[in-house]
């Protein structure tokens, strides 16, 4: 799974986004599975421009969380990236 904390650069704040399916009702950051042989900087772009219609700038790292809890479809490993929008 792939997270996407977009900040706006003048007031530092970050993009949620409202979902379907278990999460409905419910804000979240965008965020979407990578395909595989896909680089996860570039699905992370990707999910800006998709969900959120952003072309971000300045992406990194900002942790991998692999908590069994963290999502309700079942255990997986989520990693997270910092973008400018």
């Amino acid at each position: 799974m792939l997270d996407v904390v977009v900040l706006s650069p003048e007031k530092g704040d970050a993009l949620l986004i409202r979902r379907e399916g278990p999460y409905e009702r419910l804000w979240t950051l965008p965020g979407k599975f990578a395909r595989a042989g896909e680089k996860l900087e570039e699905a992370a772009a990707q999910i800006a421009k998709d969900e959120a219609g952003l072309n971000v700038q300045d992406m990194r790292l900002v942790g991998v969380y692999s908590d069994p809890d963290h999502d309700l479809r079942g255990h997986d490993a989520s990693c997270t990236f910092l973008a400018a929008g």
